[in-house]
């Protein structure tokens, strides 16, 4: 139980815990009895309930002491949760609530517990970026995807989506989030905006994936913290090891060029990694101290190149995924279920996700609509018309 919380209850209700006692119909050693155990009877916890005027859900599991969600932001600038707009953390509350109900998080608390023993107080980049490849079985040399890893993550409790902020209401005009992390003791969801590029995207997640592999999440987050996790993230993306081996030019001591980059096929390594980015390159280069930023290479890199790469992968991952759409808008949400969703569900795992609960009744039409602002009759409806399509793909998985 949540005695803080209880007695802040009984203070404004009751006064004194003696007065709360009588009412209740017990003596006043026996409650002290219930607050040193941190234990209320099971056959005595609806007539508490009731006395206090403890009605949500929330309030019933805050006085239990069950695990509350927690969040932690990344944004335009630094955050934390209590300058993130009440109207956003609404939004991303009501969300996170419904997707923990679901129950799709495996008990991982050994795995995490383990890489973070190991990781300790090392605060050597490289040897933190070595650990968590070495749990997640990534070869040292092997650029960081999260992609191919959401399978590994998940042992881990870390399930990792990038969606339409927007289309969610995670962003106003003057609060733009990157990167949102809600948890609930070991069970992590990151979310991502999906209205950046690849390569943005994926510094995002990656970076926030650290974060809970570290156990450096949660709280108000100190620049210094925030450059470390920086640092892991770019090792885990841009591995030293495999750019010496791409560029082995950058071992010598001779002048670098931009000649040299594209002899040893700059571009086509760009393009097969979709979230390799020139400027992201040029960053990893020059905190190793293989380049300055004064150099020619950094400059092109930074500018022309990466002017290039943008015109091949400079769409948004919302255009790439067909989710520039009006979510409150029932008719088109529904034509971009049956039309995207349940033609790739791989490549939709949560809006599937999502509309499984809804078919199942693991998510009430009122707390579906709540998530997207729709009506909820439209959600009904919604769950009429896609429920034998989705019942027949679930046996067919």
């Amino acid at each position: 139980m949540n005695k803080d919380f209880l007695e802040k209850r009984i203070e404004n209700l009751f006064k004194t815990k003696t007065k709360f006692a009588e009412t209740l119909g017990i003596s006043l050693p026996s409650l002290s009895e219930w607050f040193k155990r941190e234990v209320i009877p099971s056959s005595r916890i609806s007539e508490v309930f009731e006395l206090l005027n403890i009605e949500s859900k929330e309030d019933k599991d805050i006085a239990l002491g069950r695990p509350q969600l927690k969040y932690s932001f990344r944004s335009t600038r630094d955050l934390i949760e209590n300058e993130v707009p009440e109207s956003i953390l609404k939004n991303v509350n009501s969300f996170s609530k419904v997707y923990f109900s679901l129950g799709n998080f495996n008990d991982s608390s050994e795995s995490l517990d383990a890489l973070k023993k190991e990781i300790g107080k090392i605060r050597d980049h490289k040897k933190v970026a070595r650990i968590i490849r070495n749990h997640l079985g990534i070869k040292d040399i092997t650029p960081f995807d999260n992609n191919s890893l959401d399978y590994i993550l998940k042992k881990f409790g870390i399930h990792t989506y990038i969606v339409p902020f927007k289309s969610f209401k995670f962003n106003t005009e003057t609060e733009k989030l990157r990167a949102l992390t809600a948890n609930k003791c070991t069970q992590f969801l990151i979310l991502c905006d999906s209205s950046r590029t690849h390569d943005e995207v994926m510094f995002d997640l990656t970076h926030e994936i650290v974060h809970v592999l570290t156990g450096l999440v949660g709280g108000k987050r100190c620049k210094e913290e925030e450059n470390f996790i920086d640092l892991i993230t770019e090792e885990l993306i841009y591995p030293e090891a495999f750019l010496l081996r791409e560029f082995p030019f950058l071992k010598e001591k001779s002048r670098v060029t931009p000649e040299k980059f594209l002899k040893h096929n700059f571009r086509e390594l760009i393009r097969s990694y979709g979230f390799f980015a020139p400027k992201g390159v040029a960053r990893a280069l020059v905190s190793r101290g293989y380049l300055k930023e004064n150099h020619k290479a950094f400059i092109w890199m930074h500018g022309e190149e990466h002017e290039n790469f943008l015109k091949f992968f400079g769409k948004s991952l919302s255009d790439f995924g067909k989710m520039n759409i009006d979510f409150t808008d029932s008719y088109e949400f529904q034509n971009f279920i049956e039309g995207n969703v349940l033609s790739d569900i791989k490549k939709y795992p949560l809006f599937f996700d999502l509309m499984k609960g809804l078919i199942k009744g693991n998510i009430t039409p009122r707390a579906f609509a709540s998530i997207f602002d729709m009506d909820s009759g439209d959600v009904d409806e919604l769950k009429k018309d896609l429920s034998v399509k989705i019942e027949g793909l679930l046996q067919a998985l």
